[in-house]
């Protein structure tokens, strides 16, 4: 059994949403009952609340939203609750207290309609209550714009062995999703509460997709859409290039092993050479070769080797040789390793960059500095070391970051 207590996922905005719908559910819960009236499902006939939940035999819109409310049981309301509030922070975190709101009650009527509309016409009996439907959905809505953060969970079996697991959301969403079709293939499709939960994320997987093209959620690149299209992109046209570029690096190592073998053979005359030296610094081959190295490790993803050359590279001060675009990708390669300390060396030679790229390192090294190393000073100094004019987009989340710093106690304000 996996249960999730947290993520380490950006938050943004406090989760005041995520903590009223726990409200509410909890009130609703000890209003009609604490459940007891409940019981299973099947006994809601007789509950003097049971036009609150899904009921089966006709079509209420209001109960789509109130149903959503409802639970049968302390152990159905707490495992919810759990839930919600670790998907709930996730989603709100990214968008804000009034898009998330707005997003729940959507989720809700939508996840409301697509069970109570077809039961209604195929069978009218049976109804349905519960946050899980909901839950579900936001699942698919964090698969979706953070796949790559991690849940922190508590992973149980039969009370004998118990342990904490930090787990991808792809792989908690995957697990979740499998763990409901099981049931569906034992027994057959049936209206059940597996059924129920998968129809609950079919229901996210649409809204987080269409707020995502249509800019009302900012994932920072960091969303399924992007991680995918970064590795796949171009795959045949990919190894192409690699395979070029790999031709290209073996003859320019052959052309070092020869200048090597008989450096006197390659130099110029002497008086040439001289006058030479007064415009052109001296590059050691060895130099050459990291710059190689380090590249081709890049292209390869070897992260082990990439980092041993860049090491290399700032022994031998050759750091400020290297394109954007390769810091980038190895910045982007250490962050794939969760090695945010280790990017913070590369990070601080793009931030020194003028325009929009060294503006997103700086605010990518507040970030590390404030929620990986717990460092607000070092937070604070990096944004003040940011030099105007920065774009709207790009001060909205310098203003996030500040916010954040000041939530942590830390009062001086960046310059």
């Amino acid at each position: 059994m996996l249960l999730p207590y947290g993520t380490d996922a950006p938050l943004y905005h406090y989760p005041v949403t995520t903590v009223v719908c726990i409200l509410i559910n909890v009130a609703m819960f000890l209003v009609t009952g604490m459940g007891q009236s409940f019981g299973f499902c099947p006994l809601l006939t007789e509950s003097d609340f049971r036009y609150l939940a899904l009921e089966f035999d006709q079509i209420n819109p209001i109960q789509w939203v109130t149903a959503a409310f409802m639970h049968a049981s302390w152990m159905h309301l707490v495992g919810n609750m759990v839930f919600l509030w670790c998907f709930g922070i996730v989603v709100e975190g990214k968008i804000g207290a009034l898009k998330f709101a707005g997003l729940y009650l959507c989720i809700a009527l939508a996840d409301g309609a697509i069970g109570q509309i077809p039961m209604y016409f195929i069978s009218g009996e049976g109804c349905a209550l519960g946050a899980s439907g909901v839950i579900f959905a936001l699942m698919a809505v964090a698969l979706i714009w953070a796949p790559e953060n991690d849940i922190h969970c508590v992973f149980w079996w039969r009370y004998l062995y118990t342990r904490q697991v930090d787990l991808p959301i792809y792989a908690f969403a995957g697990f979740y999703f499998a763990l409901q079709l099981i049931p569906l293939a034992i027994f057959g499709v049936r209206m059940s509460s597996e059924l129920l939960h998968l129809m609950g994320m079919s229901v996210g997987f649409p809204f987080a997709i269409v707020m995502l093209r249509r800019g009302w959620v900012d994932c920072e690149g960091w969303d399924l859409f992007s991680r995918y299209h970064d590795r796949t992109k171009g795959s045949s046209k990919k190894l192409e290039t690699i395979l070029g570029e790999a031709r290209e690096r073996a003859s320019g190592q052959q052309a070092l092993n020869l200048i090597r073998s008989n450096p006197a053979a390659f130099n110029p005359p002497a008086q040439a050479t001289a006058a030479a030296k007064q415009w052109t610094p001296e590059v050691a081959p060895c130099d050459v070769e990291f710059e190689f190295q380090f590249c081709w490790a890049l292209d390869a993803s070897d992260l082990d080797g990439a980092q041993r050359n860049y090491d290399e590279l700032v022994r031998l001060d050759r750091t400020g040789e290297i394109d954007i675009a390769t810091l980038v990708k190895f910045v982007d390669l250490l962050a794939s390793h969760k090695r945010y300390r280790d990017s913070l060396a590369p990070l601080s030679i793009l931030a020194r960059r003028r325009g929009t790229i060294g503006h997103l390192a700086a605010l990518r090294m507040a970030k590390i500095y404030l929620r990986v190393l717990r460092d607000s000073k070092a937070a604070q100094r990096v944004l003040s070391e940011m030099r105007a004019p920065w774009a709207p987009k790009i001060n909205q989340k310098r203003n996030q970051i500040i916010l954040q710093i000041q939530s942590t106690g830390y009062t001086d304000q960046p310059t």
